[in-house]
């Protein structure tokens, strides 16, 4: 199993057993999808991104741009990225 399977796989599990939408347990939930936690990791986000789990979250409108530590907030974490599905959750 891949990384990204794993991902969404612990995901889905995690808030399946009751799903909790703190600020904190979100931001960590977009740092761990996103990989802002480190430039280094750039190449590897884009490989290994879980848009899913994003998208999931966008949907329950539980993500603010603050979460994510990077310039350009979530909109450029998602531009980098190219997804322009959560672009548009995102920016509605």
């Amino acid at each position: 199993m891949c990384y990204k399977q794993v991902l969404v796989h612990y995901f889905h599990q995690f808030f399946q057993a009751g799903p909790t939408f703190d600020y904190n347990s979100v931001k960590e939930v977009l740092e761990v999808v996103l990989l802002t936690s480190s430039d280094a990791q750039t190449a590897v986000a884009k490989v290994a991104y879980a848009s899913e789990v994003v998208h999931y979250l966008l949907e329950k409108q539980v993500v603010c741009s603050a979460m994510v530590p990077v310039p350009g907030g979530l909109l450029g974490a998602l531009r980098a990225r190219g997804d322009w599905v959560c672009v548009f959750l995102a920016v509605n």
